[in-house]
Parts: structure tokens; C-alpha cells; sequence
């Protein structure tokens, strides 16, 4: 049985910091404009196309990108090809505790003037793509007028922004309550506790402390209240621009998404691309 949970470790109590593996060795003390921090898992060393594209379009944009890994791998993980990885790319390993969560809060630790930064973005690896540029969707975090901006929100469970992909402008994140958040990040009972706890608990967090919050596709576009958009309405999001699908939409879609078998062919008519190349 776990301990109640004000007695639950905090991440950053247990786990091991990140260990540098390959791209720019950063020194603890860097400064950052605009970082994107990737949240990372792998059972293959290589990392997969669609983390190569998200960052060649994030360093594009003028991002230094950090992938935070996870991976329970041996070995190391590796940037195909001959060139090796982008300049502006670090990468980084780090024990598999806290899911997510816990790989954004070890990079804000390990970095500390990370969360000062004008432009932070807070992404992971469970989108497949992009299969168009994110240009535009950078442009909008860069222009709509919020403390906090996201790719999606959802009403599943309660009204909150979905974490894969959240952005933090105008240094919000070094701010005493964002700090204390990241902070109190803790060892959760499941994946479960973690959504609930940090995931949809994030939203009635920033509304106490008067954050502003956008986001880029509303999840009344493409679902009814009460679904989430990025598994129900998969398809109709990438109508509206959504360079993204879900992956676990693409490599095992729940039987109540009807039309998750399509996936693949959506993606190859939509685009010409052979979405298992992407994952």
C-alpha cells in the first residue's frame, strides 16, 4: 500500500539529475531565450523521425531544444547519420521516475535559470509528426497574448490543457508559485494520479495564481464536451491544421476510436507519408 500522499517522495529528492549524452554539453548555469524541453521515452536507441522533425522545426524557430530521456535503454541513444545531431540540441538521460512531469521538473532543477527564459516550451514524444511545418503554431505562442499557451485543451476528466505540448511566456515559469509546482513534483501512486494531479490540476493551479491561458485548437472545433479531441476528433484536427496525430491513435487505437484503423491511410493521402517511417 502507498503512503498517504503528503508522504510521497518528491521527484527531485529521489531521482538521479540528468546525465548529459550527446549534442551541446550545457554548463548548469546557461540562459536561455527560447528552450523547448522534451519529455522522452524509447525502447530504440535511434532516436525516431518524428523527434528529429519536432526538433529540426523547433530549431528553426530559433529554440535551443532538450530532450529529456528517460529511456531504460543500456546503451546509448544516437542521431542517425553521418552528420550527428543539429547544433542547438542537447541531449540528456535521466532515471525513468515521475513519467513526464518528472523529466520537465529534473531539466528546470538541473538548468536553473531555465524557467527565466522569455519563451518555454514543454512538449513530449507521444505525438507522431509534424507532417507540416509547426511554423504557424510557433508564430501564434510567439503572438497570442497569454501567460500560458497551449496546443489542446480537453474537457475529459475536467477542463485543462493537455500536456504534451505547453508553452510558459514572458519568464512565467521562474515566478514563486510556477517555481513551487515544478518543485512539488512527486513520485505518484500511477499514470493515472500523475494526469489527474499534474495534467488536469495544472489548470485550477494557474487559475488561483491569475494566469492567463490560450490555446491553439479548442476541443469544441473537432469533439463534444467530455471526449478527448486528440483521440476522437484525430481526424478532424489534422483538417484544421493539427500537424499531429496521437500515437497511440497510429500503433493501437482503443476500440471505441472507430476510425483508428484509417490512420495510416488518412496520413499517406493527406500528406504521402508512411506513418510507421514516423514512429
Amino acid at each position: 500500500m502507498m503512503p498517504p500522499r503528503r508522504f510521497l517522495p518528491r521527484v527531485l529528492d529521489v531521482a538521479a539529475p540528468p546525465r548529459f549524452e550527446f549534442g551541446d554539453d550545457l554548463p548548469a548555469d546557461a540562459t536561455f531565450d527560447r528552450v523547448a524541453v522534451m519529455a522522452h521515452f524509447t525502447a530504440r536507441a535511434e532516436l525516431n523521425r518524428s523527434v528529429r522533425t519536432l526538433v529540426g522545426e523547433l530549431l528553426a524557430a530559433d529554440y535551443r531544444v532538450l530532450i529529456m530521456s528517460s529511456s531504460e535503454l543500456a546503451e546509448p541513444l544516437r542521431w542517425p547519420g553521418a552528420g550527428g545531431a543539429p547544433p542547438g540540441l542537447s541531449v540528456y538521460r535521466r532515471p525513468n521516475i515521475g513519467y513526464d512531469f518528472g523529466s520537465w521538473a529534473a531539466a528546470m532543477a538541473a538548468f536553473p535559470r531555465l524557467a527565466a527564459a522569455e519563451r518555454v516550451l514543454l512538449c513530449n514524444d507521444s505525438l507522431v509528426g509534424p507532417f507540416r511545418t509547426i511554423s504557424p503554431i510557433m508564430t501564434r505562442f510567439d503572438t497570442e497574448p497569454y501567460d500560458i499557451w497551449g496546443l489542446m485543451d480537453s474537457t475529459h476528466i475536467a477542463h485543462h490543457v493537455q500536456s504534451y505540448w505547453v508553452g510558459y511566456r514572458g519568464g512565467v515559469l521562474a515566478e514563486p508559485a510556477l517555481r513551487d509546482f515544478w518543485q512539488g513534483i512527486r513520485i505518484e501512486r500511477s499514470k493515472a494520479h500523475i494526469i489527474k494531479r499534474y495534467e488536469v490540476g495544472a489548470m485550477r493551479y494557474w487559475r488561483r495564481y491569475g494566469y492567463s491561458v490560450g490555446v491553439g485548437f479548442p476541443f469544441g472545433l473537432v469533439v463534444n464536451e467530455g471526449f478527448n479531441p486528440a483521440s476522437f476528433g484525430w481526424r478532424r484536427l489534422l483538417d484544421f491544421g493539427f500537424p499531429f496525430v496521437k500515437r497511440e491513435i497510429a500503433t493501437n487505437p482503443p476500440p471505441e476510436i472507430r476510425d483508428g484503423d484509417q490512420v495510416a491511410a488518412v496520413i499517406a493521402e493527406k500528406f504521402g507519408e508512411d506513418v510507421g517511417e514516423w514512429l
